[in-house]
C-alpha cells in the first residue's frame, strides 16, 4: 500500500485535466458508431512502483497489476467539467491487490504469485453504468 492513498492534484493540474478531457471529448469517437461522442470521461492518475528484489523472488513481474497505483481523478463531461466534486472516491487510490487463493495454507510464509489471485477494484470502478 502506498504511503499516501489520497492525492489531490494542484489547481494547475486540475486545469490541465480539464483541458485534456476537452481534447478527448473532441477527438475520440465510439468504435461501434463513429457518430457518437463521449458524454462522460473518467480520469485516473496511475503511478507505477518499482518492484523490489523480494517481490521478484516471490514471483511477481514488474508489469504485475499490483505494481500500478491508480488514483481516481473524477468523472467529467466532454466540456471538461468535473461532474461530482463531492464524489467520496475522488482523489483516492482504487485498490488492486493479490489475495491468497482459497485452500492455500501460507502460515509462517508469504504466498507465491501462483498461490494468489488478483482483486481488481479498478476494473469494477472504471465501468460506467447505463
Amino acid at each position: 500500500m502506498p504511503p499516501a492513498s489520497f492525492r489531490r492534484p494542484s489547481r494547475g493540474a486540475k486545469r490541465f485535466l480539464s483541458s485534456y478531457v476537452r481534447h478527448i471529448g473532441e477527438s475520440y469517437r465510439s468504435e461501434l458508431d463513429p457518430t457518437k461522442v463521449p458524454r462522460r470521461i473518467k480520469i485516473y492518475c496511475v503511478i507505477q512502483v518499482i518492484i523490489t528484489p523480494l517481490q521478484l523472488e516471490y514471483g511477481l513481474e514488474p508489469t504485475d497489476p499490483t505494481m500500478y497505483w491508480p488514483f481516481y481523478f473524477g468523472t467529467y463531461n466532454k466540456e471538461g467539467t468535473l461532474l461530482d466534486p463531492n464524489d467520496p472516491m475522488l482523489y483516492w487510490m482504487i485498490p488492486v491487490y493479490r489475495k491468497t487463493k482459497d485452500g492455500i495454507d501460507t502460515r509462517g510464509r508469504e504466498p507465491r504469485v501462483e498461490e494468489t489471485e488478483i482483486v481488481d477494484c479498478l476494473e469494477q470502478h472504471a465501468v460506467f453504468s447505463k
